[in-house]
């Protein structure tokens, strides 16, 4: 029986065929690691919304359970988590 010799791999001008699979690979994991770095960043500020938010609705007495606000007005949804009879005459806000 006879061995064949194996034949180098094929190079297309100055690169190896294969080559090209290993470098895009390597790029699109760096691509992903960045983009998973960038979600955990952006997930960072939505957890510190949401705890803002779940202490603002366990406050006593008032509590403010939803918010919103648009150019010239702001909703609020409070609850009263005290004892006795919550009266609110008046609100307002100061422009700095």
């Amino acid at each position: 029986m006879v061995k064949k010799k194996r034949s180098p791999p094929k190079k297309h001008g100055k690169r190896i065929l294969g080559q090209a699979t290993t470098e895009t690979l390597v790029i699109l994991a760096a691509v992903m690691i960045v983009a998973m770095v960038g979600i955990s960043l952006l997930g960072g500020n939505f957890t510190k919304v949401s705890g803002a938010k779940e202490s603002w609705s366990r406050q006593t007495p008032l509590a403010i359970m939803e918010s919103s606000a648009d150019e010239n007005n702001l909703t609020l949804v409070v609850v009263n988590n005290g004892q006795y009879p919550v009266r609110i005459t008046g609100f307002g806000s100061s422009d700095g």
